[in-house]
């Protein structure tokens, strides 16, 4: 069973930025250095989601997991989702998304079947299957209703 875990980036990082040219090392040795931060970590806007195959620490990133943070903790994050992921039960709060439990194991399809010049898809619940013969395509709902 494959689980992947969610992470949602709580602020957006700079763009790497080196000016052309600069009279004070101290600005050119900090631009440098800023710019290396931000080559490692990628460039992230506030909301992203990101999913990693392990459970790991993120930088500049929370486990989608339902919690409720603190809003002062994480102003940019708090402006971009609001309430919108439910009612914190303290009101300095707010609830991040909760995708721990959404997502569904990998699972093995059965590959296109041929029989007797009839291609036939294998019905994967909330789609269709596809029937092709003679020239003509029907796509069949989980219902049965021929789209």
């Amino acid at each position: 069973m494959s689980q992947f875990f969610a992470y949602i980036t709580t602020r957006t990082t700079a763009d790497p930025y080196l000016p052309a040219s600069t009279n004070d090392l101290r600005i050119l040795a900090r631009d440098v250095s800023d710019a290396f931060v931000a080559i490692s970590g990628g460039f992230q806007r506030v909301g992203q989601i990101s999913l990693f195959p392990i459970q790991r620490t993120v930088p500049n990133s929370l486990l989608c997991d339902g919690q409720e943070v603190p809003k002062v903790a994480f102003p940019e994050l708090f402006e971009y989702l609001g309430d919108s992921q439910g009612t914190p039960l303290d009101a300095a709060n707010f609830v991040l998304p909760d995708y721990v439990s959404d997502f569904a194991p990998a699972t093995a399809v059965e590959p296109e079947t041929v029989v007797n010049g009839t291609v036939t898809t294998p019905t994967i619940p909330g789609n269709y299957s596809r029937a092709d013969s003679g020239g003509r395509t029907e796509r069949r709902y989980d219902d049965g209703e021929i789209a």
